[in-house]
């Protein structure tokens, strides 16, 4: 497709799955805990936490627990 890396502002699962499938790495834009999760089960590689400025380091630590 020409490109390696995909960004995403929210989690559609067949987006993820599509990009996947094409060999790309997918980075979806996520703000709770379930879209995480959501995304992850759809095969992305990587999260976009958005709005970052509503999340701090412990946060991120939470999530990742």
């Amino acid at each position: 497709m020409g490109c390696q890396l995909i960004v995403t502002p929210n989690i559609h699962s067949e987006v993820i799955r599509r990009a996947v499938g094409y060999g790309m790495t997918v980075c979806p834009g996520c703000a709770t805990a379930t879209e995480a999760f959501t995304a992850l089960d759809a095969g992305a590689q990587a999260l976009k936490i958005f709005p970052s400025s509503a999340f701090g380091p412990q946060s991120i630590k939470a999530l990742k627990a």
